[in-house]
């Protein structure tokens, strides 16, 4: 593999894996708009990505006229909305105008030029193997597929409107929220506890179906959809207020690790079930992004940016990896997370003030003396899987 940042300036080179091969020279004159020569001679035979940093001229008038020049030069390729084009012919280049990708883009926009773009495309290729591109969404998505998986995996099982078309899923499982009726009138500062690493934590604990679900009754044989009821009545506060409204049969769709989450507090009947034979498949690439977060300063924004793009991507009709279900029962993993640490808080007396999508609030200022049981009860700590504290505000 090879990584290629053109500059004004100079050229930096880097090939291999995680060695410090670096190769630093001037741009030769007329490079910065050769994309002939930068498709021909940079990517010598291997699988290269070439990053133009700054704005190459007038000759890159859009995208548009980017892909004719492309294709005029014996290569083929597709316009995007971005600024990345996969250029495919006598090889393999990702080819990337850095000035069209959008600014909050960590990889190409993070700190450093020609160099710190460079290393930050090796760093990823190195841990999650596969080439960055354009976006961290869609990387990571590319990046599950070339980990390979597990065997039997199925990326796109609903494309031909199987036994469950995956846009019509039996429930929509939604991020839990929720804001408490008395805000506006507490005097006491608020205090955020931070749950996305529990979330990248929930990326390597689901277990998802390989292939297409299958209606099974009142006996699911795999990960997937419950639906399900409580007989008794006496339920804890976030029961009855976090969980998914009952239907009018008292019955709740939600995925298998919130309904085990329930069913250890207050005994669950299963009514109907859509599940398929399945595992922790995306485990061992969890494991890895999380690794690759904890390298360096550039890790952490861009694999927080990896993870809950992919997991929302995972829903749409155009990725990678099309499964609405594997987007749901990952939202469904990191609910019954949340679940479970407010439960533990809730036995002590205490109740969230606001639960979203990415954090936990509670009434109160936060120092360590008297919140570090509440600490421990939120599973508060330096690892993935761990809550952070954000702050106190009035």
């Amino acid at each position: 593999m090879r990584f290629v940042v053109i500059g004004h300036q100079s050229t930096v080179v880097i090939d291999g894996g995680t060695g410090p091969l670096t190769m630093r020279y001037p741009t030769p004159a007329g490079l910065m708009t050769d994309v002939a020569y930068a498709l021909g001679n940079l990517h010598q035979g291997v699988e290269t990505t070439i990053v133009w940093p700054t704005d190459p001229g007038p000759i890159f008038t859009g995208r548009e006229a980017m892909r004719d020049l492309i294709i005029a030069h014996g290569w083929k390729t597709q316009a995007t909305e971005g600024g990345w084009f996969t250029c495919t012919g006598p090889g393999m280049v990702h080819l990337c105008v850095a000035e069209w990708v959008n600014q909050d883009d960590p990889m190409i926009h993070g700190p450093g030029l020609d160099s710190g773009i460079a290393y930050r495309l090796r760093d990823w290729h190195a841990r999650m193997g596969a080439h960055y591109r354009h976006t961290p969404g869609v990387a990571a998505h590319v990046s599950m597929r070339a980990v390979n998986l597990t065997k039997g995996v199925k990326w796109a099982p609903y494309r031909d409107h199987s036994a469950l078309p995956i846009w019509e899923p039996p429930a929509a499982i939604t991020p839990l929220s929720y804001r408490a009726r008395n805000m506006s009138l507490l005097t006491e500062p608020l205090s955020t506890w931070d749950t996305r690493t529990a979330h990248l934590a929930a990326l390597a604990a689901v277990e998802l179906p390989r292939g297409p679900l299958t209606n099974t009754g009142p006996d699911p044989i795999g990960p997937g959809y419950v639906r399900w009821t409580v007989a008794r009545t006496d339920l804890p506060w976030w029961m009855k207020t976090l969980l998914p409204a009952a239907d009018r049969q008292g019955c709740r769709w939600t995925g298998r690790a919130t309904a085990a989450l329930v069913d250890g507090y207050r005994p669950i009947e299963i009514i109907d079930s859509w599940t398929a034979p399945g595992g922790r498949l995306l485990r061992k690439w969890a494991e890895q992004l999380r690794d690759y977060a904890n390298e360096g300063e550039h890790g952490g924004p861009i694999a927080k940016r990896a993870y809950t793009e992919a997991v929302g991507l995972f829903a749409t009709r155009t990725g990678a990896i099309q499964r609405r279900d594997w987007h749901h029962l990952v939202i469904d993993e990191a609910n019954a997370s949340t679940l479970r640490r407010i439960a533990r808080v809730e036995s002590i007396g205490l109740l969230p003030q606001v639960v979203n999508v990415d954090s936990i609030t509670y009434a109160g200022e936060w120092s360590p003396g008297p919140w570090a049981g509440l600490n421990d009860l939120l599973g508060v700590g330096p690892n993935m899987g761990n809550l952070r504290f954000e702050g106190t505000k009035q």
